[in-house]
């Protein structure tokens, strides 16, 4: 029995360079919802953030007939990055009735990073809903401060040391190893007649 929790805990150290410290920040609304008189602008701020030692690509996307992300969507977030920042611009028409509600939907996702085949890739994705709701006497907002300048980025690439499909082998022929180890030592065990 032993055995068998220490090639768990070997397959899950193994399974450790996979991960990646993605965080994703934005700004608090109640019940996620904003209340925006018709032909106002606001501008939604994102923090992302990369905990890692290595750069992580990411996709934002937005799906929405009254937003638009400011900048590019595919980005490289190098290691210990702790406030690149990304703005959505909601800005709701002057013809739009009051109390209609407007669903913005973002996505924020890490990419791809390789075309090894044989991996399955497991990551989380921030996908979120903002409500806008169209209202005549919604209060007037201070303008809006100038949007700081957005980080630039590099090309989203391959980061150096991400593991490939070479060292998804490796793990996989550590795990055969111990798996032949184990069957045999309990073979070996069984009484002989």
């Amino acid at each position: 029995m032993r055995g068998w929790w220490f090639a768990v805990i070997v397959a899950m150290s193994l399974c450790i360079p996979f991960v990646h410290g993605l965080a994703v920040s934005y700004d608090y609304l109640d019940h996620d919802t904003l209340s925006l008189q018709p032909g106002e602008t606001y501008y939604y701020r994102l923090v992302l953030q990369n905990e890692d030692d290595t750069p992580i690509n990411i996709t934002v996307a937005v799906e929405s007939p009254i937003a638009t992300l400011i900048g590019p969507s595919a980005l490289a977030l190098p290691p210990k990055t702790f406030s690149a920042t990304v703005y959505l611009n909601i800005t709701v028409p002057m013809n739009t009735t009051a109390n209609t509600s407007l669903p913005v939907r973002f996505i924020v996702a890490p990419a791809p990073t390789t075309t090894d085949g044989g991996q399955v890739p497991f990551s989380v994705r921030y996908d979120r809903t903002v409500t806008v709701v169209v209202d005549a006497n919604a209060p007037v907002r201070a303008p809006m401060e100038p949007i700081p300048i957005i980080p630039v980025f590099t090309e989203p690439q391959v980061p150096k040391g991400q593991p490939g499909l070479a060292a998804t082998l490796i793990g996989l022929g550590v795990l055969l190893i111990i798996a032949i180890v184990l069957i045999a030592r309990r073979v070996s065990r069984k009484p002989r007649s």
